[in-house]
């Protein structure tokens, strides 16, 4: 395994330990069938009472399964879960607002790197901003 490759042990009540190998985010060509998984996936925390606040390409594992890769969160440590002592479910929901709008902002970024040629899966419709310049400027992600 490279150093650029990780491994993860799921485990959970409903699902028993195993692992997932794959490369961060970062390292393979975006498609639109990524960023729709890491959308789907990051959307259907809260359902679960989970606001992910650890956001990062490192910590969106790309699983390549030929001819449909498979993509996984990890790192869920800095997650916000409910009921909290500290954070109201309005709070949560907005940070995860704030996280999905950092996630297209993460899109676009990539697009920047050489094995992306430039190809932007982002979808920046949901900022009030005028560019990307804009929603960077004013993400404290970044």
């Amino acid at each position: 395994m490279e150093s650029t490759d990780f491994s993860i042990q799921r485990e959970s009540p409903r699902h028993p330990s195993r692992w997932a190998e794959g490369q961060c985010l970062s390292l393979v060509l975006i498609s639109s069938n990524l960023a729709d998984q890491a959308r789907t996936k990051l959307k259907a925390l809260p359902e679960g009472g989970i606001a992910y606040n650890n956001l990062a390409a490192s910590n969106i594992l790309v699983q390549a399964q030929d001819p449909h890769p498979r993509v996984h969160l990890i790192d869920l440590s800095a997650s916000i879960t409910l009921p909290h002592v500290q954070f109201s479910p309005s709070q949560v929901k907005a940070t995860q607002q704030k996280v999905i709008q950092l996630l297209e902002v993460g899109f676009a970024l990539l697009s920047k790197l050489p094995i992306n040629q430039c190809l932007c899966v982002a979808d920046l419709s949901s900022s009030d901003k005028t560019s990307l310049r804009d929603v960077i400027a004013e993400s404290e992600f970044i």
